[in-house]
């Protein structure tokens, strides 16, 4: 009897919360590159389909700060989507 494998490369499936727990314990550990994990997270539809895992790497590694013409630099504010809510109501 033959075998038969699933092409998944198509299949838009978002990442379970154990596999993204999984993901993070991985980095934590230090097995995989933050790349790696942004890149697996971003496949798994987790950060949105407007994440650039490239951009995120820059401003991480300049510790948030992003450079302006001039050669100034501003703080990279994190922000919370419009579509959260922080209320407890």
């Amino acid at each position: 009897m033959g075998n038969s494998i699933v092409n998944r490369d198509f299949v838009g499936a978002r990442l379970e919360p154990a596999d993204q727990l999984a993901l993070l314990q991985t980095y934590t550990a230090g097995v995989i590159s933050q790349k790696t994990l942004l890149e697996q997270l971003a496949n798994g539809d987790v950060l949105g389909d407007d994440f650039e895992v490239e951009e995120e790497l820059m401003a991480t590694q300049n510790g948030g700060l992003i450079e302006m013409a001039g050669g100034q630099q501003q703080q990279v504010e994190d922000s919370i989507p419009e579509d959260i809510s922080t209320n407890d109501s």
